[in-house]
């Protein structure tokens, strides 16, 4: 039986975060408590408690996080982690992703200190790369954007 769509992507996000976190250039998975931190100390609204997947420092440090200083806190940019397991091309020419609604909002709250890192987990034995962007980034790179809604019953 083939795997669900959503078994895929939750197998290549884990294999995107451990990629980041392999690079040994800050890329931190964070414990709940850290989350809270963050949540609490630098976003100041709950809702956003998952709108971002990972956190980068200037310095590395075991990963997960599982404490963060007042000070390290103000050097931090949060990440979201979006992963294709497609043969994409550096420069990410034809990357399709979705964004969710609350992950702009935070990308516009925060400007600069979020940011979103695309991993190209290839499966054709190529090497894995990345691509770090802005969401102002992304706007300006965007050949098309259109609106989905999802709906749940």
């Amino acid at each position: 039986m083939a795997e669900s769509r959503t078994t895929t992507n939750v197998r290549s996000e884990r294999k995107a975060k451990e990629y980041l976190v392999g690079l040994g250039v800050g890329f931190h998975e964070c414990t709940n408590e850290v989350r809270q931190i963050i949540v609490s100390d630098l976003i100041g609204d709950r809702t956003f408690l998952k709108s971002f997947d990972m956190l980068l420092l200037p310095i590395q440090f075991a990963s997960p996080l599982s404490a963060i200083s007042a000070e390290q806190l103000s050097k931090a940019t949060l990440v979201e982690v979006k992963s294709s397991s497609r043969n994409i091309p550096v420069g990410l020419s034809g990357y399709y992703f979705s964004v969710q609604q609350r992950e702009i909002d935070l990308a516009e709250k925060l400007a600069e200190r979020l940011v979103f890192v695309f991993v190209v987990i290839s499966d054709a034995g190529a090497p894995m790369h990345h691509e770090t962007m802005s969401w102002a980034d992304i706007k300006q790179r965007a050949r098309q954007m259109r609106t989905q809604i999802n709906i749940n019953f």
